[in-house]
């Protein structure tokens, strides 16, 4: 089932906006005002934090200064490596230290098999891995063309990345580069790290939630912002290792106001369940949203709605074996408007309805069983 609409303005459980912290500009960071030995920088104002075993290194006339691939040359004696304790397939990472968002556009690395940084001597792998949110956005990895010599003074044992070379990954959002040593190296070092502001996200989540009625689970989810926008694929597991596509639904495209999406999973199993939503643009591009989860019980102490959506303008309405009778009920929209109340008095009740308008509604017991319902509008 397939519902969705844009008739709301307000806000819900549970808030998730991406690109709520983001890099403002292009910048270089050339490491030679850092402080040798520690594991953590700030450049144009955004503070990063070396993981593992990377840190800031000195070394007087090693290094890479500011110069173009074209005209190698300069004074430079600070970058960051792995000095202390390189190891076989060893990973490290530069991320952001407050989890802001950023795209790199290009580095220089240099690799060996000693940690002396003495020249090459063994053939090897290096790896660069895009993260945000800890999930993999890219990756990058080059095994040939190392300098068959020299060591890692001023540009000579230095190799130039440019992250839009073969497939372009300059404006894949992360908020971590992960490098991998593989083969026979053990050593790296970085110097002249580029990166740059945040790209603009094809949508602005700004939230997702799921609510449980009778042994069905309710999604709602809400855009502020949609840019080329293509589809959500609702995606769903009961371990939160195993995603499995339950439905597609497309989204706005191209929206600056509030849009609100529904989708119902029906009749779920007893146990956890994980959900989120995958959205695709026009171009491919992907962006998951955060994992949320919802712990299901089927039991004889709820409540159910039936069919849900409604049909028509009549709500059926069943209570658990053991759920008291002679209870109240009050139906609100989803801006907490009460819209209705009445008795419930049987194990099954049909509540008549006024003309409700398309969206998300909650019928709340005088017990404190709640269950939520849709009323469905047009597929537009």
């Amino acid at each position: 089932m397939r519902v969705f609409t844009s008739i709301f303005k307000s806000s819900i459980l549970l808030f998730f906006v991406f690109c709520s912290f983001c890099v403002k500009a292009q910048f270089t960071e050339y490491f030679e005002t850092v402080v040798p030995g520690t594991i953590t920088f700030t450049s144009n104002g955004q503070p990063f934090t070396l993981t593992n075993q990377l840190k800031n290194a000195r070394l007087f006339g090693n290094g890479v200064d500011a110069h173009t691939p074209a005209a190698p040359g300069g004074f430079s004696d600070q970058f960051i490596d792995n000095a202390n304790r390189g190891a076989l397939n060893q990973v490290n990472s530069i991320k952001t230290t407050n989890a802001a968002i950023f795209t790199v556009k290009h580095l220089y690395y240099y690799v060996s098999s000693f940690l002396s940084g003495t020249p090459n001597t063994a053939s090897g792998s290096i790896t660069f891995r895009g993260k945000l949110g800890g999930v993999t956005k890219f990756t990058k990895t080059i095994s040939s063309g190392f300098p068959a010599s020299g060591d890692y003074s001023v540009f000579a044992g230095f190799s130039y990345l440019d992250f839009s070379a073969g497939t372009d990954y300059t404006q894949t959002n992360i908020d971590e580069l992960e490098v991998q040593t593989g083969g026979a190296f053990v050593y790296v070092a970085i110097d002249n790290f580029r990166f740059g502001p945040a790209s603009t996200l094809p949508v602005k989540l700004t939230a997702f939630s799921a609510s449980k009625n009778g042994d069905d689970i309710t999604l709602h989810w809400q855009t502020e912002q949609e840019l080329n926008g293509g589809y959500f694929v609702i995606q769903h597991n009961p371990d939160n290792t195993n995603w499995q596509d339950l439905d597609t639904i497309p989204s706005a495209g191209n929206s600056s106001i509030n849009r609100q999406y529904f989708y119902i999973h029906h009749r779920v199993s007893t146990g956890k369940h994980y959900y989120r939503l995958k959205h695709v643009d026009i171009n491919g591009y992907t962006e998951y949203s955060p994992t949320i989860v919802v712990n299901y019980r089927n039991e004889a102490t709820g409540i159910n709605i039936f069919p849900n959506p409604v049909n028509g303008k009549v709500l059926n309405l069943t209570l658990g074996a053991s759920v008291e009778r002679n209870l109240h009920y009050t139906i609100f929209n989803f801006e907490g408007k009460m819209i209705q109340y009445g008795p419930v008095q049987k194990s099954r009740e049909s509540i008549p309805l006024p003309n409700l308008a398309s969206g998300l509604y909650s019928i709340t017991l005088s017990n404190g069983l709640q269950a939520t319902f849709m009323v469905p509008g047009d597929k537009n």
